[in-house]
């Protein structure tokens, strides 16, 4: 086997292992819970209404958590590395460092979708399951993970190379989901173009039925696929660069 795959599955392992068992997985599990309470509750207090659920569903997690996790764990990925010096290991390696910047990449991509996974899993459930239409909807429940591993894949990318243009990514990453996409993108006009969040929803107008999202006017399927397609490669071809030529602590 080609040594750089073999490096490069090595390193997804190891970052892999390292964003599952340090003590920031905790945000997930709390996330998990939060969401369980809050659906769960919202599901008792309407009867279970299937178009309340599915806007809770589009609001909560794929609008928000799957933005603010990739955010999270994507601009932290590289500075914890940079801070327990494991990166440099990475980068006096035999291994050129685009594949290097790729398996992080990929590492993050799984992890924070295994992560989507579960949250949206808890959130489907704790509210359709009381209402005793959960196992009849699962329809519902996998349009949403394609739609969150979507928005997981663009997002990780552009977080992660965020990294390395900006010091301080966190604060720059927090003004964007909360204010970019948590406020421009739901603002009416084309203004809204200019947000990941609109080309995602316009996905889900076009695999979902029910509910505010399957009436949102967005961008055709074809056209919201391209740039969600292009975007991610555009941004990962940049991460690569800098990667390749950034001068690491």
């Amino acid at each position: 086997m080609n040594k750089d795959l073999v490096s490069m599955v090595s390193l997804i392992y190891y970052s892999m292992r390292k964003l599952f068992l340090r003590r920031r997985f905790v945000i997930c599990i709390g996330i998990v819970i939060f969401v369980i309470i809050v659906m769960f509750y919202a599901s008792i207090s309407i009867d279970g209404d299937l178009f309340f659920g599915i806007n809770l569903l589009d609001r909560l997690i794929l609008s928000f958590f799957a933005a603010l996790l990739s955010m999270i764990y994507g601009t932290t990925i590289l500075a914890e590395d940079i801070e327990d010096k494991s990166l440099v290991n990475v980068l006096t390696s035999p291994v050129h460092r685009c594949v290097s910047f790729l398996g992080y990449y990929i590492a993050l991509c799984v992890s924070v979708g295994i992560m989507m996974l579960l949250v949206t899993a808890a959130g489907f459930f704790a509210y359709f399951i009381p209402a005793g239409i959960g196992y009849r909807r699962l329809d519902i429940f996998i349009s949403f993970f394609l739609l969150t591993f979507m928005a997981t894949i663009v997002y990780t990318i552009f977080f992660l190379t965020l990294n390395l243009i900006i010091k301080r990514t966190i604060y720059f990453g927090l003004f964007y989901v909360f204010v970019w996409e948590g406020f421009v993108g739901f603002l009416p006009g084309r203004i809204r173009e200019l947000t990941l969040s609109h080309y995602i929803r316009s996905l889900g107008s076009h695999v979902l039925t029910e509910g505010d999202i399957s009436r949102y006017s967005g961008s055709s399927y074809l056209a919201s696929i391209y740039v969600l397609t292009i975007f991610t490669i555009l941004v990962l071809i940049i991460g690569c660069g800098l990667f390749w030529n950034k001068d690491f602590p």
